[in-house]
Order: C-alpha cells, then sequence, then structure tokens
C-alpha cells in the first residue's frame, strides 16, 4: 500500500492535508499544542472525510487553518493555498479565482499605518508547484544515501504527532493534545 494511502486508512484524513501540514504550517511555525477537527463525509460516503477543516495551535501561539474538500467543485481541488497574517500585513499564495497553472502566485500586502491605505509591497510567480514535497530525497535520506537531503527530525515527527492527535479527535470530537514524548531508539 502506497505510504500517504496508509496514513489516509489509519488516521482517516486525506495526504493532502498532511502535506499541507508539512511543507508549510510546521516548517513556518513548529510544534503544535493542540488540535481540532471538523469533518464531514457529504458525497463519498467513505471512512475518510470528504470535507474537513483542521485547526492547529502551536507552542509560540500561533493559529493555523487548513480547509481540504472534495466537495468544492471549483476543479481546484489541490489550490495549495496559504493565507499568512501578521502584525503589518499579509502573505498571500495561491489565493483568489486566478491560476498561474503549474506556478504559484505570491503577495505581500503591508500597511504600516491604519489610517493610511494597505499597499501591495511584493509580487512574485514562482515555477513549480508551491508545496511539493521531495518525496525521492526523503527516501534517500531514510536509506542514509549520502547525497541525500538532510531533514531535521522534528519536520519528520510533527506532522506525524499531529495526524495522530487529528484522528484522536476525529474520534473523540474534542480538541486533542498533541504529545511530545521522544521516541526510544
Amino acid at each position: 500500500m502506497h505510504a500517504l494511502r496508509f496514513v489516509e486508512h489509519v488516521a482517516g484524513v486525506r495526504a493532502t492535508t498532511i502535506k499541507a501540514m508539512h511543507t508549510n504550517l510546521v516548517q513556518i511555525f513548529g510544534r503544535a499544542r493542540r488540535v481540532n477537527l471538523l469533518q464531514s463525509r457529504l458525497f463519498t460516503g467513505r471512512p475518510t472525510a470528504d470535507n474537513a477543516q483542521l485547526g492547529i495551535e502551536f507552542e509560540n501561539g500561533a493559529l493555523g487553518n487548513v480547509f481540504a474538500s472534495f466537495c468544492v467543485r471549483d476543479g481546484d481541488h489541490y489550490r495549495n493555498g496559504l493565507t499568512l497574517n501578521f502584525e503589518r500585513g499579509v502573505v498571500y499564495r495561491n489565493v483568489g479565482p486566478e491560476r498561474a497553472g503549474d506556478a504559484s502566485e505570491l503577495a505581500l500586502v503591508i500597511n504600516d499605518d491604519v489610517w493610511q491605505p494597505r499597499r501591495i509591497a511584493a509580487q512574485q510567480i514562482v515555477s513549480g508547484k508551491s508545496g511539493d514535497y521531495d518525496w525521492t530525497g526523503f527516501a534517500a535520506a531514510v536509506r542514509r544515501a549520502p547525497d541525500a537531503p538532510a531533514y531535521e527530525i522534528d519536520h519528520i515527527l510533527e506532522p506525524l504527532r499531529i495526524v495522530n492527535a487529528m484522528a484522536a479527535a476525529a474520534k473523540s470530537g474534542q480538541t486533542e493534545a498533541v504529545p511530545h514524548e521522544r521516541a526510544q531508539p
């Protein structure tokens, strides 16, 4: 069984949700404190949700929200959008109705003075799909190949911890803590 399908089967979540957590939120915000999950099976009737919203509270106080749906019929199931809010601005990635093919559209909107209009400080089209995960490089690292990329252990383990907490939240219907015990060698 393919690894992502296995995770979908065990945890009851879509692989795209896991990918979004790893490539975006965990790398940006670090360790998660707790998660909550809203999900439904509107169309498929399968054990995995076809419509889900994941809330993540990170240890540094940041809040993340992942929305994944196969019920929205807009032809853009894998949009990989991201909105990152901070004190005086917002970073947008692939947000809005327009798409740049396989490229990603990034924009930085800032406002130093709330009484002034906001301004787009930077805008860029980046080739390649944003959020693509280097599965080949990851496999090489697991096999300890000499030319494999280096990985921080928490960047690998934290999404798995979140998936376990998501599975617990799916069963309990409650907010669940993300445990951080270290695995014994």
